[in-house]
């Protein structure tokens, strides 16, 4: 299910660009302004400005234009990294243009952007889509946990696609260390999944670890998991996830979650 991600989530999304300086006071605070509001003034302004240059190309992106990178801007992609080594999204830029020329040292350049930070929205899904094209489920969701983790904004991008994707053991498998962890994605992601997904894939998510996760998010989570397994039909198994799952049970009350009259629509 991970695999066929669509294009964009690898090279369409595109983080923003962190402000950084230039070199006279009035020009320092009208480019800041600019790379953010208007960046191609600020890239004709400053065009060797690694944060410049990494917000102009990034709009571009954003407003879905993919094309490769002209021989000049190549040339200050790398003088943009020279200048500022540690400027993750300039080194990101061209490590995404290497890729979408074919060349292979795309991969060797977007490791060097993931390891110089993990905030950066473009480098984690770049690098999803790199795990899911090696099959490799477990890094796939450590960056999926990276992107969530520091860009709530991609969570209407990501958790319809974990939400197909829990329909496969090996994904759910790979998620459980973080529903046992609690992350601060994994109750929304699970909300999303139960109500726009199958309630049965998140049943079967959760199960093994159902003992182990306490906490008041989690208690809402299981509620509304329990209640549209119940609406659909599921109403014994709503009653043995139940069972498992929910602290402070009545279980006497409980078993009256059973399938009759008042339960179903018979």
């Amino acid at each position: 299910p991970l695999n066929g991600l669509p294009r964009q989530i690898g090279v369409g999304i595109i983080a923003a660009a962190a402000l950084g300086g230039a070199y006279a006071a009035w020009r320092d605070a009208f480019i800041d302004v600019a790379r953010s509001s208007n960046p191609a003034i600020a890239y004709a302004m400053r065009p060797d400005d690694a944060a410049t240059f990494t917000a102009v190309i990034d709009r571009r992106s954003a407003d879905g234009k993919n094309d490769p990178l002209s021989a000049r801007e190549v040339q200050i992609g790398r003088r943009a990294v020279m200048q500022s080594p540690i400027n993750r999204g300039a080194v990101r830029i061209l490590g995404v243009d290497a890729a979408v020329r074919g060349d292979p040292a795309a991969g060797r350049i977007m490791a060097v952007a993931d390891g110089l930070s993990k905030r950066d929205a473009g480098t984690q899904l770049w690098m999803i889509e790199r795990a899911v094209q090696r099959n490799d489920i477990a890094a796939a969701i450590t960056h999926y946990h990276y992107a969530l983790t520091v860009h709530p904004r991609l969570e209407p991008v990501l958790f319809p696609i974990l939400a197909n994707a829990i329909a496969e053991e090996p994904i759910r498998a790979a998620l459980r260390p973080y529903v046992r962890r609690q992350v601060r994605w994994v109750s929304p992601m699970l909300f999303h999944a139960i109500v726009h997904g199958d309630p049965r894939n998140v049943m079967r998510l959760l199960s093994p670890v159902a003992n182990d996760v306490h906490s008041d998010a989690m208690d809402g989570v299981n509620a509304r998991l329990i209640s549209n397994l119940a609406d659909m039909g599921e109403v014994t198994a709503a009653r043995d996830y139940a069972l498992r799952a929910t602290r402070k049970l009545d279980a006497a009350a409980l078993a009256q979650l059973a399938a009759s009259p008042t339960t179903t629509d018979g």
